[in-house]
């Protein structure tokens, strides 16, 4: 029957024919077939009743079981009451199914069974179960080799593994191993949650080379090239072939613009006259979340949300908004390394800003963003690389702050090179830097009003030219991070121990703040010997 649909047979054709077939077997088969394209058409019920009637014992067995596994999906979400009745019938019938006698359909009768109890868990929630039955379901259909009931196995093992987010099982399930030149034969089916499960894990250059070795009908697939895509500018490679024109599933379009309209603000040097304009793309990427909030159910959907929603707010100052987008969000799981990496990093930036914080957010911040980076160590087909660039790219200052820290993370120790050293000479890798760029990008990296700034034209070439990454053939600038706010950060995950502070503005220096008041109090308030959190705060707001 699957084999006509895939060589584009007309569904209500075959399943006239299936009918009219004087074979209860054929009605059986008609019933399954009218149930997938409708749920709640009425001749189903009446091509069962009709294998009740005449069938033999088998075709009865088959004919109960499939009535059963009807009732799951007429409305869906499945009613708990009605999944209850479903399980008390079904498991009624498991010393029958135990002790069936050889016949060519035992083993349909066997994997139906399987699959209906699977189905049931599934809408009861209870995991174990739904587990047990779904990894049954996947050894019978490898014992019997019949290709229709392992593709339906393995879809429905992988759906059980992604709701449970256990993408690493998933992944090692799916992936033949290191060699991705000879992949198994995929569907849509099965393709498209092993690419959702990488992206968990961080897996991005994976996922290319498994896109690049599929076969065409999977590269050129409207949702694979969208997720690839969704993949590319969360990185920040704003060139991915076609972005404007990519289709995605409705829910998650606007994320796509999002992505896109959020990275672009972040090629060129920031200078006052660009500032109005990134406002304004922030703002439309709020705008755009905020028409997504209702659909948001999943998870994984409440924390990409709320992290994008905390980034754009402080990205435009709201610090304190951005705090309350992360304040009572749902638990991540394990192997959700992504999300769970940019929502502690974001609230680490958020430590570098005027924010009224509560006083442990630092200290469980780092600790999640050290455990994100541990679990990724573990974690089979985690990708700790593309983690640290994930930081890096919306995040830069956590960045460098996580290889500073007591207890750093040893993957970010090449991002302190990010760090401007102000001394006696003002340089970024080594380059020089205008000096009265300095204040006025450490008012920008600790969210405050910037003061005038006056370059000259071949100062503003320089600091373009020093902070271009030619990364995915597009310069993004910078990132050039500044000392203040990573003491400010060392500051509130310790507060009262100032060996930290010292540390950081000792190794980078904070000279060239002469010429700013504010910066220059906040300097030297950091250089004293006891200094309070809530001391430094004031100053900031009054800034």
């Amino acid at each position: 029957m699957q084999e006509h649909t895939r060589q584009g047979v007309e569904p209500d054709v075959l399943i006239t024919s299936l009918a009219n077939v004087e074979q209860p077997l054929a009605w059986l088969r008609a019933a399954d077939l009218l149930r997938e394209q409708n749920r709640s058409d009425p001749r189903g019920d009446e091509l069962i009743s009709s294998v009740y009637a005449q069938g033999n014992h088998y075709e009865k067995m088959l004919a109960l079981i499939a009535e059963q596994h009807g009732k799951l999906l007429r409305v869906l979400p499945t009613p708990r009451i009605i999944a209850r009745e479903v399980e008390a019938a079904l498991l009624s019938l498991a010393d029958e199914i135990q002790n069936l006698s050889p016949h060519p359909l035992r083993l349909e009768t066997e994997w139906r069974y399987m699959r209906a109890l699977r189905s049931t868990y599934f809408a009861l929630e209870d995991s174990d179960q739904m587990h047990r039955w779904s990894a049954r379901l996947l050894m019978l259909a490898e014992v019997s080799r019949n290709p229709a009931m392992l593709r339906e196995a393995q879809r429905v093992r992988m759906a059980d593994l992604n709701r449970s987010n256990e993408f690493s099982r998933m992944a090692a399930m799916q992936l033949p191993g290191d060699d991705l030149s000879v992949l198994p034969s995929y569907t849509l089916e099965t393709f498209r949650p092993l690419i959702i499960g990488l992206t968990n894990l961080a897996a991005f250059p994976k996922i290319d080379q498994l896109i690049a070795n599929a076969p065409e009908h999977l590269q050129t697939h409207d949702a694979i090239h969208a997720y690839q895509t969704w993949t590319h500018l969360y990185a920040g490679d704003l060139t991915f072939p076609d972005v404007p024109d990519v289709q995605f599933l409705d829910k998650y379009q606007w994320q796509i613009e999002a992505l896109h309209l959020a990275g672009n603000q972040d090629t060129e040097f920031p200078s006052p006259t660009a500032q109005q304009r990134r406002r304004e793309a922030w703002q439309r990427v709020l705008d755009l979340s905020s028409e997504q909030r209702v659909e948001n159910t999943l998870t994984v959907d409440v924390l990409f949300n709320s992290w994008l929603r905390g980034r754009m707010h402080l990205a435009l100052g709201r610090y304190d908004l951005a705090s309350h987008e992360q304040r009572h969000l749902p638990v991540a799981s394990r192997e959700m390394l992504a999300d769970r990496a940019l929502i502690a990093a974001l609230k680490l930036d958020i430590a570098m800003s005027p924010a009224l914080l509560e006083e442990t957010w630092v200290q469980e911040a780092s600790q999640e963003l050290r455990a994100v980076f541990r679990d990724a160590r573990a974690i089979p087909f985690a990708d700790t690389d593309t983690l640290r660039k994930l930081v890096l790219r919306w995040h830069p200052q956590v960045a460098a702050y996580a290889a500073l820290m007591d207890d750093p993370i040893v993957e970010f120790s090449p991002i302190v090179e990010n760090v401007i050293v102000a001394m006696e000479r003002t340089t970024w890798r080594g380059k020089r830097v205008p000096p009265t760029v300095y204040p006025y990008l450490t008012r920008l990296a600790l969210r405050l009003p910037t003061m005038p700034l006056h370059l000259t034209g071949n100062a503003l070439a320089q600091l373009r030219r020093i902070g271009q990454d030619e990364r995915f053939d597009l310069p993004l600038w910078g990132p050039l991070l500044t000392a203040l706010p990573l003491a400010l950060c060392a500051l509130r995950h310790e507060p009262g121990r100032t060996h930290k502070v010292a540390e950081i503005l000792n190794t980078f220096g904070s000279g060239g703040l002469e010429q700013d008041a504010q910066l220059l109090e906040l300097r030297q308030t950091f250089q004293k010997p006891e200094v309070a959190v809530d001391e430094v705060v004031a100053l900031l707001r009054q800034s």
